[in-house]
């Protein structure tokens, strides 16, 4: 059986079977490379958009969510241990949906600063 391999790249007849293969091999290799890229790229933005998301204040977050869902009827708050560094806050809605944040000190001292400034 005999395969023949058309590469542009490389004058006909000039190389070896082993260099093509190898040729095909690092081809191959840039081709996934290029799409394991594409994937890093595409993660990098969902993280972006979470991190940007998390910048929001918790009391803006749960507003948002609140004002979404208030009409399915009463609401369900609870808030996990207080720990050195935080406390976990969940609220469930009667739809099945539920809000879920980590609530570090520093925010929330900052929604408490911003609720009374408001």
């Amino acid at each position: 059986m005999r395969i023949i391999v058309e590469v542009r790249d490389l004058p006909p007849g000039c190389a070896a079977s082993y260099t093509v293969a190898s040729y095909v091999r690092a081809v191959l290799k840039f081709q996934a490379l290029r799409r394991e890229l594409a994937d890093a790229a595409l993660e990098v933005a969902s993280r972006k958009r979470v991190l940007a998301r998390r910048s929001q204040p918790v009391a803006a977050d749960l507003e948002a969510f609140t004002a979404g869902h208030r009409c399915h009827g009463p609401l369900i708050a609870e808030t996990g241990a207080l720990t050195l560094n935080g406390y976990r806050l969940t609220v469930a809605c009667p739809c099945g949906l539920t809000f879920g944040r980590w609530v570090t000190p520093e925010e929330a001292v900052r929604d408490l600063t911003l609720g009374r400034l408001n």
